[in-house]
């Protein structure tokens, strides 16, 4: 529920209306950039206050983790992000993450995704409210079998994790988390490598190598992130387990920044 539903339903009527206009008299074929110029015209027209393309840079630890330029952002309150999907009147689940991660972090609650592309333009309205998700932990059983030297750096990372957690909360997307696990753990002196090549072998030999989204820490612990999914699947165990066997590290966390859980499973090469 959001904080005000009655200028909420206002708006979104509103702002409708003005869409279908600029469709209706524009008619279907022209780029992204054209729609969102006359919208923006239109809206302007009308004496409400939008704001064009607002740049702003997402900081951590003093580091530049993305900049967040949505396409406009109308009485401070609601943003818009327009697309010309001409193959689909569905949205993909990129799409929805993005403007989660404009609402989000521009700490907006309505946002509406815009395709104008069909021959009736489709409007979607998305919710975004901010909640302080639980944390799910599972790898005690896993750490006990490692040595002193790989518990001590996973105990680690596990805290910079709980940090990123608490500080960052939930909502971006898996590769904006990778960056900020990459800079505090960095910050708090660990030595990392990322996007690291796994050797693929066939009868014992090495026949080629595979970049994969990965962490390293200190050469013996692993770091997997994803995010905004109910749970990480199979595959995703799966490939940092044959990881860890092509790398000859004994053990990994996979972490799963979702939509209202942050999740931290323990894993092993078997």
């Amino acid at each position: 529920m959001m904080k005000n539903d009655a200028i909420t339903n206002e708006m979104t009527y509103e702002l409708r209306g003005y869409i279908f206009d600029v469709r209706n008299e524009l008619k279907a074929g022209w780029s992204e950039q054209v729609y969102h110029h006359v919208l923006e015209r239109h809206i302007l027209s009308h004496g409400l206050p939008v704001v064009s393309k607002p740049r702003r840079a997402f900081m951590h630890r003093g580091e530049v983790i993305h900049v967040f330029e949505p396409d406009l952002i109308v009485w401070d309150k609601v943003i818009l992000e327009l697309k010309v999907l001409p193959y689909s009147n569905n949205f993909s689940g990129e799409h929805f993450a993005q403007l989660i991660h404009y609402l989000k972090f521009f700490k907006k609650e309505l946002g509406f995704l815009v395709n104008f592309a069909p021959a009736n333009v489709r409007i979607k309205r998305v919710i975004w409210s901010e909640k302080k998700g639980r944390v799910i932990e599972d790898y005690q059983e896993q750490l006990s079998r490692q040595s002193q030297k790989v518990t001590d750096v996973a105990n680690g990372v596990r805290d910079a994790i709980i940090e990123i957690s608490e500080s960052v909360g939930l909502g971006y997307s898996d590769a904006l988390y990778r960056k900020i696990v990459k800079v505090e753990l960095r910050h708090r002196g660990y030595t990392i490598h990322d996007n690291i090549e796994v050797p693929a072998r066939w009868h014992e030999k090495i026949v080629a190598f595979q970049r994969m989204p990965f962490i390293r820490v200190n050469e013996n612990v692993l770091v997997h992130a994803c995010s905004l999914s109910g749970y990480p699947s199979s595959y995703e165990f799966t490939r940092v387990k044959t990881a860890l066997r092509n790398l000859g590290i004994p053990f990994a966390f996979l972490v799963n920044f979702g939509f209202r859980q942050l999740q931290i499973f323990g894993v092993e090469p078997k």
